[in-house]
């Protein structure tokens, strides 16, 4: 294997795994929220025919109703605020999975060029550096000049090349990147284009915020869930009693 594909390889396993676990997030996400409707819809008519239904549930037992009520009410509850922190956190996950495609993608995206060359660099040595810090060789336009110039004046020559090669790209990339925000500007506010484009870490609050909401949906779907089987044991247990006895 050749190490200087290492990063794109490492880049391109990082997103298809990336986008494996948010499909199954979503998967998993959307059994759940059908779970909560059909649960909190469950307990919303229990409530009602609880309500309704006072005398013949006291006759089952005498707190019945009470248990009904207050065990489809902390459903309903704990169902709504599991859908609000799901939601919160989903949003939270847009911001971060927004910003780290970025980021990842900048890597494989041309990068701005160094700020200056080295003190002391030689002519062969700015050739080189034009190679690298812009995929150009400037070999063919000064390899004839160094027994022209002498070696003061082809070194000036090659830093001259390189500076005005330097201005080039950078105005190009400048401007490249200007149209590039412009057409995002259209579809993101401009404080989250900024965040795309800054060399800057992530968010570590909007991370940690992410995952304090997301375990805070997952505990509140499993009391959602308990309430409601809870309530229902009670029913059937108070239910049985009553046949028994009767």
């Amino acid at each position: 294997m050749n190490v200087l594909y290492l990063k794109d390889l490492f880049i391109n396993s990082f997103v298809r795994l990336l986008n494996s676990q948010r499909d199954y997030s979503f998967r998993i996400i959307e059994q759940s929220d059908k779970i909560i409707v059909w649960v909190v819809g469950f307990s919303i008519g229990a409530i009602a025919l609880s309500i309704s239904s006072i005398e013949i549930l006291s006759e089952i037992s005498n707190n019945l109703h009470f248990y009904i009520i207050l065990l489809s009410s902390l459903t309903v509850i704990f169902g709504v605020l599991y859908r609000l922190f799901l939601y919160i956190s989903q949003q939270l996950d847009y911001q971060i999975m927004l910003y780290l495609g970025g980021y990842l993608e900048s890597f494989r995206l041309p990068q701005k060029s160094p700020a200056s060359l080295p003190d002391g660099v030689t002519s062969d040595e700015i050739i080189e550096y034009a190679k690298k810090d812009f995929n150009i060789d400037l070999s063919p336009f000064v390899s004839d000049l160094r027994e022209i110039l002498g070696e003061e004046e082809y070194h000036q020559k090659c830093l001259s090349m390189y500076n005005a090669t330097k201005k080039w790209y950078d105005e190009e990339y400048n401007y490249q990147v200007d149209e590039i925000k412009k057409f995002l500007e259209q579809i993101y506010p401009k404080r989250m284009i900024d965040k795309m484009f800054s060399s800057g870490s992530l968010n570590r609050t909007s991370i940690l915020l992410y995952w304090i909401f997301l375990y805070s949906a997952s505990l509140l779907f499993i009391l959602s869930i308990s309430c409601f089987l809870v309530g229902i044991v009670i029913f059937i247990i108070a239910y049985t009693k009553h046949t028994i006895c009767a």
